[in-house]
């Protein structure tokens, strides 16, 4: 049985992986979170504290190949921000293929909660010149953005009558899998001391705890697990009765993580047996 198990063809073993990860994600099996990091507790009582009409920006700086982990954050801030009544305005300004992730995403969310275009919420899309639009923007959002991603004049759309630069707005989050971080942190906080929050790919997270540290942001999201630890927030709270995504996400890893493990344990396990009865029988 054991030599069996060691001359197993390959391809068996990527079938169960297939099979450990379809399974969780069709039937949307979720781990339940233990535990909420300081980081993201953090970011979630600075939204508490916000009054409705007050608003949001959030910066989406990440394409597909981030979106499993940064596109769970944005779902579950989009929740927190709606049922608070906050506004939220949402742009690009490092990767242009993130528009249409984060336009989609915003009208989705907002007619879950009802909320109307303009009123309390737009999306301003991309426009390139990189750090000197975000550097612009703390003198006038509408000199970098003269109209929406619709073609809209900013002048035409209610919620935009009501914030000409970051003195009007309350939170910027940084959603990103670049280094934009570091930008919003060095320009926009070190020149307009803007409150700013981050939520990041998992491989970024360490590099940006001293800066949490120091108070130049208020709090970070840490990849899937802090999608997770963030709807199971919301979730207690009433804010969202939506399965979310990094839950989900966090199921399939786990689930997978298990398999792996056990997949490990049991071939080193055939090893040494065999190998012991092949030095017996010498």
């Amino acid at each position: 049985m054991f030599q069996k198990l060691l001359s197993i063809d390959r391809r068996w073993i990527f079938l169960i992986i297939a099979v450990v990860v379809l399974i969780p994600a069709v039937l949307k099996i979720s781990v339940p979170v233990s535990t909420i990091s300081n980081a993201t507790q953090q970011l979630y009582d600075t939204i508490e504290k916000f009054d409705p009409g007050q608003v949001i920006m959030i910066s989406l700086d990440y394409g597909p190949s981030s979106m499993a982990e940064l596109q769970p954050q944005l779902t579950a801030l989009l929740h927190h921000c709606f049922a608070k009544n906050l506004k939220v305005i949402g742009f690009n300004w490092v990767i242009f293929e993130s528009v249409l992730l984060g336009q989609n995403e915003f009208e989705r969310v907002a007619q879950l909660h009802q909320k109307a275009y303009g009123v309390d919420y737009c999306y301003l899309g991309y426009k390139p010149g990189g750090i000197a639009n975000l550097i612009n923007m703390g003198e006038s959002i509408a000199s970098v953005y003269p109209k929406d991603v619709h073609n809209t004049a900013l002048s035409e759309i209610p919620i935009m009558k009501l914030v000409k630069n970051y003195d009007d707005i309350a939170l910027v989050i940084d959603l990103a899998s670049v280094g934009a971080p570091s930008a919003w942190i060095n320009f926009v906080y070190g020149r307009f001391q803007q409150t700013l929050a981050l939520g990041v790919t998992g491989v970024m997270i360490s590099e940006l705890y001293p800066a949490l540290d120091a108070g130049q942001i208020v709090g970070i999201l840490p990849g899937l697990l802090g999608a997770a630890e963030y709807e199971s927030l919301i979730q207690e709270a009433g804010y969202s009765s939506e399965g979310g995504d990094g839950a989900t996400g966090m199921g399939i890893q786990s689930f997978l993580h298990l398999v792996l493990i056990l997949i490990i344990v049991l071939c080193n396990f055939a090893f040494f047996i065999d190998r012991r009865k092949r030095r017996i029988q010498t």
